[in-house]
């Protein structure tokens, strides 16, 4: 009995030591469960705070890219903006550069056909100077040969003159002596008158207004041909004058030119 006693007893504390041990390996457990939890919580608060970071890391870079996306898009639009009126300006300038070279080219040939006018009225007043010359040394010619053929005309005149007056006088001389009376008288009166006559006459002299010599023509009213002769002196000082005039223009057209 005591046996079985001591046996329940031994088993009793057998019991208890299990127990024990149990409690004990079932806190060990539990703390070790709970270390763990405790370290699973921390390490996972750790990781949270982590990623939160991160999180509000790539916010924080997501909000600077989209602020950088937002300065990129205005930089583009500014870009589009200002190729646009770059183009704008491009085309604006190139229609000025067409119309200006357009002008130009108006201008170019207006030019030319100024220095082409101006050549070819250079051309026609040279060619109407030399003409004008030319024409002026000609009439100058003509006058000279006509104030020659006067001045032998009026010489021949002169010396015709005197001729007849020699041989009147000459006449005179060998007439008869009885004729000496009234008809003496009388023919010696004519013969004045007739001696005079030229030099009464002299108030019907031609004077020719271009000669430099002051050349002057004497008429004879018994020959007719001489009215035609002082219509052509008329003529001879009118183409002089209007040769001087001529000179006149002439200088003036030059300094003109």
């Amino acid at each position: 009995m005591k046996k079985l006693t001591r046996q329940e007893e031994h088993l009793g504390q057998l019991f208890e030591e299990m127990e024990q041990q149990m409690a004990q390996e079932k806190e060990r457990i539990l703390e070790e469960e709970r270390n763990k939890e405790r370290k699973l919580r921390e390490g996972l608060a750790n990781e949270l705070r982590r990623k939160e970071s991160l999180a509000s890391e790539m916010l924080q870079q997501y909000e600077q890219a989209r602020t950088k996306l937002d300065d990129l898009e205005k930089i583009r639009m500014n870009t589009v903006q200002e190729k646009e009126r770059l183009l704008h300006e491009k085309a604006e300038l190139e229609q000025r550069l067409t119309e200006t070279e357009s002008a130009l080219n108006d201008c170019k040939d207006y030019i030319e056909m100024l220095q082409k006018k101006a050549r070819e009225d250079r051309r026609t007043r040279a060619k109407a100077a030399i003409e004008l010359s030319e024409n002026i040394a000609l009439e100058r010619e003509n006058l000279v040969r006509q104030l020659d053929t006067l001045r032998l005309i009026n010489q021949k005149l002169v010396d015709d003159r005197e001729e007849r007056r020699q041989r009147y006088l000459a006449y005179l001389r060998h007439q008869p002596q009885q004729e000496s009376g009234v008809n003496s008288s009388e023919g010696g009166r004519q013969g004045m008158q007739i001696v005079e006559e030229p030099v009464d006459r002299s108030s019907s002299e031609m004077e020719f207004d271009g000669d430099p010599t002051g050349m002057q023509i004497d008429s004879v009213n018994s020959m007719p041909a001489w009215a035609s002769i002082r219509v052509t002196a008329h003529n001879t000082a009118s183409r002089a004058a209007e040769a001087a005039r001529r000179g006149s223009i002439l200088g003036a057209y030059f300094n003109a030119g």
